[in-house]
């Protein structure tokens, strides 16, 4: 599983890079080539969210959480409303989010991996509060800090 989120994030990388060229030129960009590259990266969301169904309906009842099972389906929600963007700046925007998504996803799926608790432990400052925190707006009601 981590695998699968590991490749959707290199292809998000991508898509921000994309989407950071075309908003960043200061080349004239017809109205044709600007639409053609929009429809570009909303075929390639769309390819993720097809990734990430395949991946929702592979994951075996008697292994995978409930909450993991939301925290994947809110993802491919947010894949599909992604696809939706009307212009670069959403796009840029949704691809973003999605990126952050993916690899708190990513994250979590070598935890689930585990089948265990998992404590995060780091150095003052490294980040673990602000890991914990940002998994926050994700639906996971299973989860304790201390």
């Amino acid at each position: 599983m981590k695998r699968v989120f590991d490749e959707i994030i290199k292809s998000l990388k991508k898509l921000i890079e994309k989407t950071n060229r075309l908003s960043q030129s200061d080349d004239p960009v017809t109205r044709k080539a600007y639409e053609e590259e929009v429809e570009f990266i909303r075929g390639e969301i769309e390819s993720t969210s097809t990734i990430i169904n395949k991946v929702q309906n592979s994951l075996p009842d008697e292994d995978t959480s409930v909450s993991y099972r939301v925290l994947v389906g809110s993802f491919q929600d947010a894949v599909q409303a992604a696809s939706n963007s009307e212009d670069l700046n959403q796009l840029h925007e949704s691809v973003s989010l999605l990126l952050s998504d993916a690899e708190k996803l990513s994250f979590l799926s070598s935890i689930a991996e585990l089948k265990d608790t998992a404590v995060i432990v780091g150095a003052n400052g490294s980040g673990k509060s602000t890991f914990v925190n940002s998994m926050a707006g994700l639906d996971c009601n299973n989860k304790v800090t201390t």
